[in-house]
């Protein structure tokens, strides 16, 4: 089991930095609170994968995939299940969620 702590994040390499980055970058800080979770995740991945903890990487992954999707759910005016896999409200509302 890898332990991170706070202080991890201090420590954390540019070339780890980097995909947090250019999620930062594409998504502009509009104060939300889902924005802040996947960064915050999006280091704890980089900093899993620098100490090989794989199976804590994919558990971390995983939930943030799940809280990517519903954030895109709300953003698009659908509110998600209360459900780990949103997939299927993902493919029933395609068409709403790929825009015009």
């Amino acid at each position: 089991h890898v332990q991170i702590t706070a202080s991890d994040a201090e420590h954390i390499t540019e070339s780890q930095a980097a995909p947090c980055a250019r999620v930062a970058q594409r998504y502009p800080s509009t104060g939300s609170r889902p924005r802040c979770a996947l960064l915050r995740r999006c280091v704890v991945l980089e900093l899993l994968a620098a100490r090989q903890g794989w199976s804590e990487l994919v558990r971390e992954a995983q939930e943030l995939v799940e809280l990517a999707t519903k954030a895109l759910l709300r953003q698009v005016g659908i509110d998600p299940p209360r459900l780990h896999d949103v997939g299927p409200v993902l493919l029933a509302e395609q068409q709403l969620i790929a825009g015009p």
